[in-house]
C-alpha cells in the first residue's frame, strides 16, 4: 500500500480501441493519485502525466489500428507535456521517464518488432528522457536491451515467456508465432527491472530473474545524471559497443562437425563457443564445389 502504482496500457488492453476508460473505472483509487488523474486516464486515451518522488512520469498509449502506433494527437500531447515540464521554474534537468508498450524502432534489441519511429522523433529533442517499453518479450540478458542515441531507451523484459527473432533461425523445438521464435523453454523465463535513483539523479537499473529466485542478471546498468549541454550521459550504452569486444571463439581444438545421417539429412554439431559476454547465434554455411548451397543461423540458448 505504500508503493505508488503507475500503469501503462498494452496491446492486450487496447487492441480493440483504447481501454483507458474501462481501466480507470475498474482499477479504483489504488492506481490513481487523484480524481483528476483518473479523469485524465479515462479521457486522454490512456496518456497520463504524474509526479512520483520528484520525477515526472508519462504513460503513452499505443494505437494498434495504425502502423505508426501513435496518433498525431498522442504525439502532440507528449511534446506539449514535455515542453511544460522543462519550462517549470523548479525543473532542474533531472530524468523524465516515459513509459509505453511498443518500443521505438532502431533502439533496443527487438525494437523493430511492431514498432514505429514517430515517438522517438519527439523524444530526440529531450535527451533527459528515459523510455521504458516492452512488447517484444525479448530476454534482458542481451546488452542491447538498453540503447542510447538521442535519448535512453530500455527494454522492460517479460514476466511470462520469452521470444527471440525468428528470421533465418532454426526453431530447435520451439514455435514461430507472430513473427517471433518462442523457444521450447520459453516459459522458464520471467524477468524485470529494479530502477534506483540517487540524490544526484544518477540511475542504476538492475535486471532480475524472477524465475530463479530473483537473482540478478549480469551487471547493473548505470546511467549518469543528464548532461543537457554536452549529452555525455548518452555515451555509455550506444551501438558502438558492438565494436568494443572480440568475437567469440571455440575453445581449444573444438570445431564444428558434420555427419550424414540419412538421405538428404546432415547432423551438424557445434561446440559451445566462449565469449566475454554471451554468444547470440552461430552461422552455418554448407559449401559444395566452392559454392554455398545452404545458409542458416543456429540460436545459442
Amino acid at each position: 500500500e505504500e508503493t505508488d502504482i503507475f500503469y501503462c496500457l498494452g496491446n492486450h488492453d487496447s487492441s480493440n480501441g483504447s481501454g483507458a476508460a474501462l481501466y480507470a473505472q475498474e482499477l479504483g483509487d489504488r492506481f490513481f493519485q487523484s480524481a483528476a488523474d483518473r479523469q485524465e486516464a479515462a479521457e486522454n486515451g490512456g496518456n497520463r502525466h504524474q509526479v512520483y518522488g520528484g520525477y515526472h512520469f508519462l504513460a503513452v498509449e499505443c494505437d494498434y489500428s495504425i502502423p505508426e502506433r501513435y496518433t498525431d494527437a498522442t504525439l502532440r500531447w507528449v511534446r506539449t507535456t514535455l515542453e511544460k515540464i522543462v519550462a517549470q521554474s523548479d525543473y532542474s534537468g533531472e530524468p523524465i521517464f516515459v513509459v509505453t508498450h511498443s518500443p521505438v524502432a532502431g533502439t533496443t534489441y527487438g525494437g523493430n518488432m511492431d514498432s514505429a519511429r514517430s515517438l522517438g522523433e519527439v523524444l530526440s529533442d529531450y535527451p533527459q528522457t528515459v523510455l521504458f517499453a516492452g512488447h517484444t518479450h525479448n530476454p534482458l540478458n542481451d546488452e542491447r536491451s538498453i540503447m542510447q542515441g538521442d535519448f535512453t531507451a530500455v527494454d522492460t523484459g517479460t514476466m511470462y515467456y520469452i521470444c527471440v527473432e525468428s528470421a533465418g533461425y532454426l526453431a530447435d523445438g520451439g514455435e514461430v508465432s507472430y513473427g517471433s521464435l518462442r523457444p521450447a523453454d520459453a516459459s522458464a523465463i520471467s524477468q524485470g527491472l529494479y530502477v534506483e535513483m540517487d540524490q544526484a539523479h544518477n540511475m542504476r537499473i538492475t535486471r532480475l530473474d524472477f524465475y530463479r529466485d530473483g537473482r540478478t542478471i549480469k551487471n547493473a546498468w548505470i546511467v549518469p545524471a543528464p548532461d543537457l549541454k554536452n549529452k555525455t550521459h548518452l555515451l555509455h550504452y550506444t551501438k558502438a559497443r558492438a565494436f568494443d569486444k572480440e568475437s567469440p571463439a571455440f575453445p581449444g581444438d573444438g570445431v564444428p562437425t558434420a555427419e550424414v545421417t540419412g538421405e538428404d539429412r546432415l547432423r551438424v554439431t557445434v561446440p559451445s563457443a566462449l565469449d566475454t559476454d554471451m554468444v547470440h547465434h552461430y552461422e552455418v554455411e554448407l559449401v559444395q564445389d566452392a559454392a554455398a548451397v545452404s545458409y542458416t543461423h543456429l540460436r545459442a540458448h
